[in-house]
């Protein structure tokens, strides 16, 4: 019972910036582990081909992402706003009924607009006709049912993110997610394995977790004499902003959507569940670096009025954690995506098939990674309009390239761009932003935020895939693999001097 207490009192306050990035930490990695770790669960369950639905459900949930109009960037700068005290409650309460009300509207229009066009998709854009047309249509309905529940328990996550409530927002997390990525296993089982069942427990965990999350923010609020209110002033003031986000927002799933789009289209279910199943693995490397930004978000708004030195402090720190913890996983997944698929599936046609793939995304995953502590800086000033001008660029860039490449080259292709196009906005969105933020900290970024961690993580995981003994028996390679997985990450972190001051600090604790 005390801990119980004890973890309910921790849950119930803000939390300062290490508190929150453990807890961040926590709670993207199991979400990480449990998307991914039940995936041969599934495939063996619904088969290969209805895999590659789930596959399309991540389309779909992307792209709903650009629905919330700027809402959950907008929301999550604004409670950061009134947690330095630059808010009245009573604002923050007409603020959040606003919000939601929006949200509210929102959901029943894309409920209204799934159901009457899943029949058309599913006749139009699934090019597969290997699975009966009803499941289809039936699983795109749940698909875009899913994703608007998404949208508003997204926008109630990002309120307890700027309220600072990352304990209590992990602690939820971990639930639904265990719900949703485990708990699923257990109706297709005993009850029926089909897409559907998949589905429909999936918008059920949904619905549930919405509804817990709602409850969380209404209680993280002070109370006020005045009942909130829908205030359309706080629209004209937020519209701007959230404009601003929602375009960036847009194109961003245009560019990081558009491959996908296209291989559903092109190529049959079987062939794109190996492209979905790299994806998915590739994905995961979004849950190491979104702890760092969702705890270093608040903390950029709050210091963005303290001065340049404060400011460049956490940014280099914040970017030097990114690339400690994400370059070792990606490394890992480029030069080992055979081993890793193959031991972790026990399909070795399909882990041959992904296995090229997985590397090329994880590369251009990577890549993308890296950008999160700028944009976060730039959506901290209230700099929107940069991240749109350059995806407005990649568009017209890319989606014609898409269009040539993916036809002739396939799956390996539009991997092939992926990489490239964030390999590109890596060299000229930095540059442009640091003359206007942070001018005179992009050497230092390039070099010891980027470089280095990034160059020492890849060489370890290189001679250790040089050394890695591919004949040896399945436990021998496991045991292998594990090895190289921890000293690349041993590695990755240690380049970074903050992080090895405070690890020499901790053993000379433990030793004295």
């Amino acid at each position: 019972m005390r801990a119980i207490t004890g973890l309910r009192r921790l849950a119930g306050r803000s939390a300062g910036l290490r508190v929150n990035l453990v807890a961040n930490y926590v709670g993207q990695g199991w979400t990480a582990i449990a998307n991914i770790a039940f995936i041969p669960a599934y495939i063996h369950y619904l088969g290969v081909q209805a895999y590659g639905l789930i596959g399309v459900f991540a389309i779909i949930l992307s792209t709903a992402s650009l629905l919330d109009g700027g809402l959950t960037p907008t929301l999550n700068r604004e409670l950061a706003t009134f947690s330095a005290g630059g808010h009245t409650v009573q604002y923050v309460r007409n603020l959040l009924r606003t919000i939601n009300l929006i949200c509210a509207a929102g959901f029943v229009l894309v409920t209204l607009a799934g159901l009457a066009a899943a029949p058309a998709l599913a006749a139009h854009w699934i090019g597969d006709r290997s699975l009966p047309p009803g499941t289809v249509v039936q699983s795109l309905f749940l698909m875009i049912l899913m994703a608007a529940l998404r949208i508003v328990e997204g926008v109630q996550r990002s309120a307890l993110l700027g309220l600072h409530r990352h304990v209590l927002l992990n602690l939820l997390s971990m639930i639904t997610v265990t719900l949703r990525a485990g708990g699923v296993i257990a109706p297709l089982a005993l009850v029926s394995a089909t897409p559907q069942m998949f589905f429909c427990w999936q918008a059920t965990i949904s619905a549930v977790s919405v509804a817990a999350f709602a409850v969380a923010v209404r209680k993280s609020i002070p109370s006020s004499e005045r009942r909130p209110r829908f205030d359309p002033a706080i629209v004209r003031t937020l519209r701007h902003f959230a404009g601003g986000v929602l375009g960036a927002t847009a194109l961003a799933v245009v560019l990081t959507q558009a491959d996908k789009i296209l291989l559903v289209k092109l190529v049959p279910l079987d062939q794109f569940s190996a492209y979905a199943l790299a994806t998915a693995i590739a994905s995961g490397l979004y849950q190491v670096v979104s702890p760092v930004s969702q705890s270093y978000y608040p903390v950029f708004t709050s210091r963005m009025a303290s001065g340049q030195n404060q400011l460049a402090m956490s940014y280099h720190q914040g970017s030097q954690i990114v690339s400690a913890t994400v370059g070792p996983p990606a490394a890992i997944l480029s030069f080992f995506s055979g081993p890793v698929l193959t031991l972790w599936t026990g399909n070795p046609p399909l882990a041959a098939m992904a296995s090229p793939i997985l590397s090329l995304l994880a590369l251009g995953t990577a890549c993308h990674c890296a950008m999160y502590m700028p944009y976060m800086l730039q959506l901290s000033a209230g700099w929107s309009g940069l991240a749109m001008r350059m995806n407005i660029a990649a568009v017209l860039i890319v989606f014609p390239a898409l269009l040539i490449v993916v036809p002739r080259a396939g799956m390996i292709g539009a991997a092939v761009i992926w990489l490239v196009l964030n390999a590109g906005a890596l060299v000229t969105t930095i540059r442009i932003m640091h003359r206007r933020l942070l001018i005179g900290e992009m050497r230092r970024w390039y070099v010891q935020d980027l470089l280095i961690p990034f160059g020492v993580a890849f060489g370890v995981a290189a001679l250790c895939r040089f050394l890695y003994p591919d004949t040896a028996t399945p436990a021998v390679r496991l045991l292998a693999l594990g090895a190289s997985c921890v000293v690349t990450l041993i590695a990755g972190i240690l380049t970074v001097s903050f992080l090895r001051e405070r690890i020499s600090s901790l053993v000379k604790r433990c030793l004295a």
